[in-house]
Parts: C-alpha cells; structure tokens; sequence
C-alpha cells in the first residue's frame, strides 16, 4: 500500500511543479510534465480491504490534495484557453482587415 500512498504524493508533487510552470507561463513544460503526472496516477490502485486505517488516513489525505490541485489546474487551463482564443479571434480579425486593404 506504501506504493499507492508514494504514487499520490510524487502526484502532489507534480501538480506543485505544474502550478509553477503554468504561472510563469511555460505551456510546453506544462503538457509534457502533465502527461508524466497522468501516467503516473494511472498507477494508482486501492484495494481498501488490505489497508491499516492509518493507510487509508493518509491515502485520503493525499487524494483531497490532488483533487484540490486539480481544480486549481483546471481552473488555470481554462482561463488560459479562454485567453487564447480571444488572441486568436483577434488575430483573425486583423488577418481580415489586413486582406481587406490589400485589394
């Protein structure tokens, strides 16, 4: 079980790493330590009935942390995302404006 409880807190520790990556804006970093992180927590496996309380305390622990980082990581992607469509819709616009002058 010690695995399980290992994976979630190198999980938690990705997200933190995530975090700063998304702050100072290094989006490429970003989905390839993402993509690390969700294979990672891919490992995870819980058969309740072979854990001590005090296992399932800590694995509990460490999955509201990773919940809540991934809230906040979603939260982040989507601000994100939205920003870069209206760069993009931008971009457009002055694409056609551009083109409109050049005839």
């Amino acid at each position: 079980m010690a695995n399980t409880i290992d994976i979630a807190q190198q999980g938690i520790a990705l997200s933190i790493q995530l975090l700063a990556l998304a702050d100072n804006e290094k989006w490429d970093e970003f989905f390839e330590l993402e993509a690390e992180r969700h294979a990672l927590l891919l490992k995870v496996s819980v058969e309740t009935d072979k854990l001590t309380e005090t296992e399932l305390q800590q694995l509990r622990v460490a999955m509201d942390q990773l919940l809540e980082f991934n809230d906040k990581l979603e939260k982040i992607c989507r601000l994100e995302r939205q920003n870069a469509g209206v760069e993009l819709q931008k971009l457009q616009k002055n694409s056609k404006v551009s083109k409109a002058y050049s005839e």
